[in-house]
């Protein structure tokens, strides 16, 4: 998926479409129908769906994602879009969980390491009760 910001937004002028409904898009009744019927009721929720989702319904066919996506390009935008978490703030939609990190992760530990600590946690969990046999709950700190 790729990343819409809000510096894109405002630069391209899609931000004033981020906001419009699906109604507003001027479809065709039968795409209009079947978005409705599909729960797609925002430009949002439009471009943020994945296009295998759409060409997978019944109903929706060739013709109707071609209308989709050349609405969408007129309007400088696409399916399969990530809303930047500014983005999503600026149009008042719900960001939480999606803060930039002060500081992410430079990289991931190899497979290697990530499936050897699974693979503790599994044993573990697999041998809870004799683990934790020896041990008296009013001795534990």
């Amino acid at each position: 998926m790729k990343v819409l910001t809000l510096e894109e937004a405002r630069r391209t002028g899609s931000i004033k479409h981020l906001k419009a409904t699906v109604d507003d898009l001027r479809l065709s009744v039968r795409s209009d129908n079947w978005l409705s019927n599909a729960g797609i009721h925002t430009v949002v929720e439009l471009i943020s769906c994945p296009r295998a989702r759409l060409s997978k319904t019944a109903n929706f066919g060739e013709r109707s994602m071609h209308e989709v996506e050349e609405i969408l390009e007129d309007l400088k935008l696409g399916l399969e879009y990530h809303l930047s978490y500014e983005l999503k703030i600026e149009l008042g939609l719900p960001a939480t969980g999606l803060e930039p990190r002060e500081n992410p992760p430079k990289e991931l530990p190899p497979l290697e390491v990530l499936i050897a600590r699974r693979d503790r946690l599994t044993w573990m969990i697999e041998h809870y009760d004799e683990i934790t046999a020896g041990f008296d709950a009013a001795t534990v700190p």
